[in-house]
């Protein structure tokens, strides 16, 4: 399932789009280009396996023949150093995003309301975008539908969902749930940076502030999402512990952006992990099973951190999002890519038409471009339209982020020329078709007047005749 931004999801960035200018790259970032072999993909693949292993070789010498609790302590100083980038007080490395996630509300606790007089109460719910994934990946939670006032189970917690599947958190969404009008408050608010399912757009920051100010002072532990957090952080434009100390807590990943196979990291207040950590424990087991998955973490995030890798991917989206735009799709309506102002290192990009029909223009396209545009692409319908629409999320990563402005034009121009010629002459047979049902149809309109006026005439001469 699939939700399209709709058209004014993206009014608080419309001045920011018009303002914006195409940032200029490195010229290492944007001069590579495909080999003469075999097809150049747009689309960052996961690392293989072999590549992965070779490339953590050279850091197992300092772990090797080490007891568990060396590895344990090995762990511990990832932890920190994640944490103190991040400008929070503990970390729990996990193995995945769901998992931090989990801990994250089993360590919250209802907190203690001085004032037992107050009619206003705490319950276990956890407040959630109706774009989460927490809903979409749990099929039971998305089959239920979309109800403002339904109370979800997931994996035993209870689950209340916000806001609009199809735009971004606001301060209005959440003042409708957390206010001292309402009776029942959830103890626990969870908002993803960035809505991953809304093609990587963020929450505006002075939103955030006034989002935390509330639920400060309901007492609501507020939780972030950050499965592409490093990704987002060139549009914010500050410092990622500022950006951190907008939560009581924050999860993000090491697969997403980074790039390694598995592994995840929970942090917060200390109490607040330890619990975190007991959670682990009972669930997962302790850190030294996790080995390599830590190490290769650690090593990934090391190496990208460091350096002006984020801000790289960022600006190379943002340059070539700019130029499909403007000199390929034009105005041409078959094509949506959203948001309109990127907002991390990935973007949806919407094309009309069915999977089997896009699939077969694409192939037809890459063999001739020796580029290919996506890898995975996924149907959905479009709201307000009847139209079956398909996506695929465009992100820019380590894999592909030397790929020439060039390549990208060329492989583009390719399948968007198909994609129009396709279009063009399904509206051509479109209109053939309904020609011939509308000569038909008046064809049939006319005979069965031509017969009822026989008959009419009939009847009434027959009439007269009788008389």
């Amino acid at each position: 399932m699939s939700f399209q931004p709709a058209k004014g999801i993206d009014r608080q960035f419309e001045a920011k789009s018009k303002k914006a200018s195409v940032p200029k790259l490195p010229e290492h970032a944007s001069q590579a280009s495909q080999d003469d072999g075999e097809p150049l993909s747009l689309c960052p693949a996961p690392i293989h396996a072999r590549d992965a292993l070779s490339e953590m070789a050279a850091c197992l010498t300092h772990t090797q023949g080490q007891s568990n609790a060396e590895a344990d302590i090995c762990v511990g100083r990832f932890e920190e150093a994640v944490s103190a980038h991040l400008g929070m007080g503990m970390g729990a490395f996990m193995l995945s995003d769901i998992c931090t996630t989990l801990a994250a509300i089993a360590a919250t606790s209802q907190p203690v309301v001085q004032n037992k007089r107050s009619s206003t109460k705490h319950s276990d719910a956890v407040m959630v975008h109706y774009s989460s994934r927490i809903i979409h990946e749990d099929k039971s939670v998305a089959e239920l539908g979309f109800s403002q006032k339904a109370l979800y189970s997931f994996r035993g917690s209870s689950v209340l969902p916000y806001g609009r599947a199809d735009s971004i958190t606001t301060f209005n969404d959440i003042v409708k749930v957390i206010s001292p009008g309402c009776r029942l408050i959830p103890k626990m608010l969870i908002i993803e940076i960035p809505h991953r399912l809304l093609g990587g757009i963020s929450v505006d920051f002075d939103e955030l502030r006034r989002i935390r100010a509330l639920a400060k002072q309901h007492k609501v532990h507020m939780h972030m999402d950050g499965e592409r957090l490093w990704e987002t952080q060139p549009f914010y434009g500050r410092e990622l512990a500022n950006i951190c100390a907008m939560f009581d807590s924050v999860s993000v990943s090491f697969c997403k952006g980074v790039g390694a196979f598995a592994g995840a990291m929970l942090l917060g207040p200390t109490t607040f992990i330890q619990r975190a950590k007991a959670w682990r424990i009972k669930h997962e087991g302790p850190n030294t099973p996790n080995f390599p998955n830590w190490l290769d973490c650690e090593m990934r995030w090391a190496r990208l951190i460091s350096s002006q890798h984020f801000q790289l991917c960022f600006q190379k989206l943002s340059r070539l999002v700019h130029i499909i735009r403007e000199d390929v799709i034009k105005k041409q309506k078959c094509v949506k890519i959203y948001p309109k102002v990127v907002s991390s290192c990935s973007v949806h990009v919407y094309l009309r038409g069915g999977v089997d029909d896009l699939e077969a223009i694409h192939q037809e396209a890459s063999n001739e471009s020796k580029v290919v545009l996506w890898q995975n692409l996924s149907q959905g319908v479009k709201p307000s339209h009847s139209e079956t629409w398909c996506f695929f999320e465009w992100s820019i990563a380590e894999a592909n982020l030397h790929v020439s402005e060039d390549s990208v034009r060329h492989g583009w121009e390719a399948f968007f020329t198909r994609l129009l010629k396709f279009h063009s002459t399904l509206i051509r047979d479109t209109r053939h078709t309904s020609g011939s049902l509308l000569i038909e149809s008046k064809k049939i309109t006319g005979d069965a007047k031509f017969g009822i006026n026989r008959t009419v005439s009939e009847l009434q001469l027959e009439g007269k005749t009788g008389r």
